[in-house]
């Protein structure tokens, strides 16, 4: 056999055996070198070529492995493995079909072979071949009942097809083979929150973390996990994974403010407190420095009321209460409680200041302001939390002698207020100057609309909930967990997109970084929201979105078409929403994609009887109304219908006046949603909603039984069943006919 590194006396199958060694124990060189002298002693040798192969396939170079591995079939074609072998690389090849050949030929030869049928299940469920993919994993399990990779296969696929229970026996098998797999804890926590077994949930999430830190996906599946859900059970180890959820930049926060509240409600002094002060009838005068400071030592409740509104009545009640009694009768010591102090009034900047006020805090706040107005007269500079306390009543830009002060020296909790009550919003009045104006705003109901949202930019916020690594439009929506059936859509180059009614941004930098290689254009009537939305996308350095000022009704005016179009929560609050859909229609490239939100019927009778009780009762659409109607409804005697209906967005002026008090509101119901699209010429493909069991479920049963916009009929009747699936709007997507 081969001369050199003692392998003079060896058989071949002794050489190959050490190579084998070298492979699994990662010296991948050694091996390489070892099977080249076999090579060179016996050209072609087939399990040599096989071999060397495997080991550019270990180091990456899967066009080297596949060479290999397809010169060793011309000498053993009958061997399931190097079928098997050359298929894997194939597939790491991203050559998907020449792959699935080779998994086939492997079972043809041995039907018996294990990883061949699991292999092959892992291709077709890429590929949405869920049906054939779970018969080839089970078939590998009757020939192995311990073969890790099939359980966890079979379940991920039992999971996509909405049939978490099945999934979950599968997940527990592999578990019980390999428990340090942090995926396979992932997708069990996953598939026991769409069983509602939140709690259980969170073990296997925390499980996964404390494997594997490093993978964002075990991240953000927690955080996926964890939104709305009332917790009944907390500990440190969740409290800093939730902290550190709050302070990243790629999750949206507010779904997390039902997580984070609940779990502080769970201790005792925490608790204790909040109770003291929200009991309108009991509550304390003066605020006890004790409490403040106890509330200070909570990290989570500080970067919650930093960044997002405290959707609660329980907490409003509080916090309103502790910021009257910090007004009327403040601590000897106020300077000492400065950090809880600014971050009150950050949290009451973000809600708007929706809290409701008496008379005694309007005469203070009068006195306040003067004493400011006064020293500052005199050449003294106010001490910040003089200055943060008023802003928690009314922004700092609101303020005349705002841009009077000196706060180079101020502590950097109330430089961070400075930054955002003052310094951003100028920044936001510099850069409407510079906003092009693309179209112009004719419409009346337009124009009123317009109206409402340039009082205040809506939503206010701190994360997007941004992607780092962005995907090409038909790959993201095929993929899980959105498995759309795209039919023959092919993403285009450099796909041009628009956002019709981006509001504050959010929406926009979702699309332009989910997609990979797009250029957004995303308009709005409200220069207000551009502004707003143009700073957070200069500070976040996204380079890819376009702002424009335009009506929906004149987009024709620009001349220009777009390969993909996005309008959510805009065509409902048009005079004619069909008039505007025509004009997106329009410019919709043949063969293009749509992107639609509109508000269910079914789903906001909650609204529509908050909407009856505001105009019986007669209340405006100002400020100080909505903050009174809001009071008369939390703290009210009277059962509203819609009391227990009560939304997130019922916690801020903006999204309250959106939510109840907009000028302009039509719903709809399915069925009238399909006769819009047959009267447009669109083809319904289907929902983008967050994944819940019932709605899966179902998903999967419609979608292999109808086709376009008939899938529809069979919605119409299970929003019947389920009225509130589509609680924030129907959102789905739809496609243009290429010709």
């Amino acid at each position: 056999m081969a001369k050199g590194n003692g392998t003079s006396n060896l058989t071949l199958e002794q050489v190959l055996q050490m190579g084998l060694n070298h492979q699994r124990a990662g010296r991948v060189s050694d091996a390489i070198i070892l099977y080249q002298k076999i090579l060179k002693m016996i050209p072609n040798q087939p399990e040599a070529l096989h071999l060397m192969g495997l080991c550019h396939h270990q180091k990456g170079n899967h066009r080297k492995a596949i060479e290999l591995m397809r010169k060793s079939l011309k000498g053993a074609a009958n061997n399931p493995v190097v079928h098997n072998n050359l298929a894997v690389s194939l597939a790491a090849a991203n050559d998907p079909k020449a792959a699935e050949e080779h998994y086939r030929t492997s079972i043809r030869i041995n039907p018996s072979y294990t990883e061949a049928h699991s292999n092959l299940a892992a291709l077709l469920g890429n590929r949405e071949g869920f049906a054939e993919a779970i018969e080839h994993y089970k078939i590998a399990l009757k020939h192995n009942p311990t073969h890790f990779a099939s359980h966890k296969g079979l379940g991920n696929a039992l999971s996509r097809q909405s049939k978490p229970t099945e999934a979950l026996n599968h997940y527990k098998a592999a578990l019980q083979l390999n428990p340090h797999d942090a995926d396979l804890q992932t997708d069990t926590g996953i598939a026991l929150k769409l069983l509602g077994r939140v709690e259980d949930a969170i073990r296997h999430h925390t499980n996964a973390r404390r494997l594997d830190k490093s993978e964002n996906r075990h991240f953000f599946s927690f955080a996926n996990t964890l939104e709305g859900c009332q917790l009944k059970s907390g500990n440190q180890e969740l409290e800093e994974t939730l902290l550190e959820m709050l302070v990243s930049d790629e999750i949206t926060p507010g779904g997390l403010a039902v997580p984070v509240m609940s779990v502080l409600m769970l201790k005792d002094e925490f608790r204790a407190i909040i109770e003291r002060y929200e009991d309108r009838q009991s509550r304390p005068d003066r605020v006890d420095p004790d409490d403040l400071e106890r509330l200070n030592a909570e990290p989570l409740f500080l970067r919650l009321l930093n960044i997002v509104p405290f959707s609660n009545a329980q907490f409003e009640f509080a916090l309103t209460a502790i910021r009257r009694a910090l007004l009327l009768d403040p601590p000897a010591k106020l300077a000492d409680h400065l950090p809880f102090l600014a971050t009150l009034a950050a949290q009451c900047f973000n809600n708007e200041y929706v809290y409701i006020l008496d008379q005694d805090e309007r005469a203070a706040l009068i006195k306040r302001e003067q004493a400011i107005k006064d020293n500052l007269a005199a050449g003294k500079n106010p001490a910040p939390e003089e200055v943060a306390v008023l802003c928690c009543y009314r922004a700092l830009i609101d303020y005349d002698w705002a841009t009077d002060l000196e706060t180079a020296t101020w502590p950097d909790e109330m430089r961070d207020v400075i930054r955002r009550q003052r310094d951003e919003p100028l920044q936001e009045r510099e850069l409407r100057k510079k906003i092009p104006n693309l179209t112009g705003i004719e419409d009346k109901v337009s124009q009123i609309v317009r109206a409402q949202y340039e009082e205040n930019p809506y939503p206010r916020w701190i994360h997007a909930g941004i992607s780092k690594t962005g995907r090409p439009v038909g790959d993201l929506l095929r993929s899980n967990p959105l498995l759309m059936d795209l039919g023959d859509y092919v993403t285009p180059e450099k796909p041009e997109i628009l956002v019709a009614g981006c509001g504050t941004g959010q929406h926009s930098l979702h699309t332009a970084t989910r997609f990979s290689d797009v250029r957004v254009l995303a308009v709005d009537l409200s220069l207000a929201s551009l502004a707003y939305a143009q700073r957070q996308t200069e500070n976040l350095g996204i380079r890819n979105i376009e702002f424009g000022q335009a009506d929906i009704l004149q987009l024709e005016n620009m001349d220009r078409t777009f390969d993909v179009v996005e309008c959510s929560g805009v065509l409902h609050h048009m005079d004619d929403p069909m008039a505007g859909w025509r004009v997106l229609e329009r410019i919709l490239r043949p063969g293009g994609l749509m992107r639609i939100g509109l508000y269910s019927e079914l789903a906001r009778q909650d609204i529509v009887a908050a909407r009856d009780y505001i105009a019986q009762k007669g209340y405006g659409t100002g400020a100080d109304d909505i903050r009174q109607c809001r009071q008369d409804i939390l703290s009210g005697d009277e059962e509203l219908a819609f009391k227990p209906g009560i939304r997130s967005d019922f916690y801020s002026l903006s999204a309250c006046r959106d939510l109840i008090f907009h000028v302009q509101e039509h719903r709809f119901t399915l069925l009238q949603i399909r006769e819009c699209l047959d009267e447009l010429g669109l083809e319904f493909i289907d929902f983008e909603l967050r994944p819940q069991h019932h709605f899966t479920a179902k998903r999967t049963e419609i979608n292999s039984k109808f086709k376009g916009n008939e899938r529809l009929v069979p919605w119409n009747k299970f929003e019947h069943e389920f009225p509130n699936t589509f609680t924030n709007m129907y959102q789905f997507w739809c496609r243009k006919p290429k010709s």
